[in-house]
């Protein structure tokens, strides 16, 4: 499903959608703009659901940096 600016906006306030901190500058005509941050976490997508507020299931394929840039390989 895409929504237009106002939809996303609507779905946004009313908790449908989460984003935090949530600036409406950013939505555009069928989108939102995201801003990273400087601490990156990525893995490489098996079978196994990582949750990231459970350090048990973070695996080997699994990273973790704070970095001012970084770049995601594809299939990261």
């Amino acid at each position: 499903m895409i929504l237009v600016d106002w939809q996303l906006r609507d779905r946004i306030a009313r908790g449908h959608i989460k984003i935090d901190p949530f600036d409406p500058t950013l939505v555009q005509p069928n989108s939102v703009d995201i801003r990273l941050g400087s601490h990156f976490v990525w893995y490489n997508p098996g079978e196994q659901v990582i949750d990231p507020f459970d350090k048990a299931t973070v695996t080997s394929d699994t990273g973790e940096t704070h970095a001012d840039s970084f770049i995601l390989m594809p299939g990261q």
